[in-house]
């Protein structure tokens, strides 16, 4: 498998870092019952049947060529099977992202992971233990006191540094490369309990899901409940996980993330339609 595999994963940055703001958030909250069943040992069933599929992948007609970044960075190194050395590939992402970024990566079932936080972004909870993705440093920060806090932008300026990595990713190679290694997401899927389902009819729905979310008028205000804090309007509260997530994010970083979102199905879209 070439080095330009590693690309395949780079989408859950897209979504992914989503996970990073309810994970500092709500870290105390009972865990929610995320999934029906552990994340590996499950074998995958058979595909649904075509016609009940919105949204087929089409896997591209060629390999895609290797980023130009990447074999420099790499220094001719080829990615690692998916169960090969966690190490290699981090030495991969480093040479991709940097050394300051390396350590952001939850390299274990990392596709499970991914495929697992996309599941949970339309439900109540996250499944904070099992992120693809390091938590953002810090505490939750607020303005105010307990019995008058409001979401501060100090707090938004927590997650500028997975912003900006993923404006930095390129959407058409994001959506060639997922394409080509669509299999094992959905076999993840599957896996997690979903055995006619098909994962792409999944992101797409959760990625329209996100491109929805609502936006809150500041100040944002909050109340102590219990270890946690949470939101005082009963409408926003009522949000699912993923769009609370973008509303903890603030204003221009969630602008920033539904854009991104948008270039991907659009691309995952076309590229399918074309080649399909």
């Amino acid at each position: 498998m070439k080095n330009t595999s590693i690309w395949g994963f780079l989408v859950v940055l897209v979504v992914g870092l989503l996970g990073v703001a309810y994970w500092k958030y709500d870290q105390e909250q009972a865990q929610q019952q995320a999934t029906a069943t552990e994340i590996k040992g499950v074998a995958p069933a058979a595909l649904p049947e075509e016609s009940s599929i919105k949204y087929p992948i089409a896997p591209p007609a060629e390999p895609p060529q290797a980023p130009p970044s990447a074999e420099p960075a790499t220094g001719g190194k080829t990615l690692p099977e998916a169960k090969g050395s966690d190490n290699a590939m981090r030495d991969l992402l480093i040479g991709l992202f940097g050394e300051k970024n390396g350590d952001i990566w939850i390299l274990d079932h990392f596709a499970e992971r991914f495929v697992l936080l996309v599941d949970s972004l339309p439900r109540r909870g996250l499944a904070i233990h099992r992120l693809p993705i390091q938590p953002a440093a810090g505490t939750f920060i607020i303005d105010g006191d307990e019995k008058d806090a409001v979401l501060s932008e100090e707090n938004y300026r927590r997650y500028a540094v997975y912003v900006a990595l993923l404006q930095g990713a390129d959407a058409g190679r994001l959506a060639t490369v997922y394409r080509r290694h669509y299999p094992r997401f959905q076999e993840a899927y599957q896996n997690l309990g979903y055995p006619d389902g098909y994962f792409n009819d999944r992101l797409m729905e959760v990625i329209d899901h996100m491109l929805a979310a609502p936006e809150a008028t500041a100040p944002v205000r909050l109340e102590r409940f219990a270890a946690r804090y949470r939101f005082v309007d009963p409408e926003l509260e009522a949000l699912s996980a993923g769009e609370k997530v973008l509303l903890r994010m603030g204003p221009e970083n969630a602008l920033r993330i539904k854009e991104k979102l948008r270039e991907i199905r659009r691309e995952l879209v076309r590229q399918s339609q074309r080649e399909g």
